[in-house]
């Protein structure tokens, strides 16, 4: 069962948080994500309630958080080229060292092949539209 939290106290007010969702292979709930107090189950997914309606978050905010909940990380995972990093442990996504945002040619390990995934639901742009075919095979 999938729970979705649509909770000003996930927002956070330096990170810019949109969202936030347990990953299904974590062990425990998540405490303190509310308040210190509180915790909340593994199967859930939290959504800002600016992710749905101001730009910087309306790019698939559920569908990304919905992701992790599934077991996708980001695209971006580990921040590094090197490749001793495993980065989404997906192997149709290209290696990305950084997040980029929609910057449509961005290359940030521009050794290895392909091109920073940036439409990609798992990564962090505003333009984002797909999941690769191994992303969907990965998906719990």
């Amino acid at each position: 069962v999938l729970n979705i939290i649509v909770a000003d106290g996930i927002c956070g007010t330096s990170q810019r948080i949109a969202g936030f969702a347990t990953l299904p292979f974590t062990d425990g709930h998540v405490y303190g994500l509310f308040s210190p107090e509180t915790y909340v189950p593994l199967d859930f997914v939290g959504v800002c309630p600016l992710s749905l309606n101001e730009e910087y978050y309306s790019s698939h905010t559920i569908t990304h958080e919905i992701g992790h909940w599934l077991g996708l990380l980001h695209t971006f995972q580990g921040n590094s080229c090197s490749l001793d990093n495993p980065n989404d442990h997906v192997a149709d996504t290209p290696q990305q060292a950084k997040r980029v945002g929609c910057v449509l040619d961005a290359d940030s390990c521009p050794n290895l092949p392909g091109l920073d995934p940036i439409t990609n639901f798992m990564e962090l742009s505003s333009c984002r539209e797909v999941f690769t075919q191994g992303q969907a095979e990965r998906m719990w």
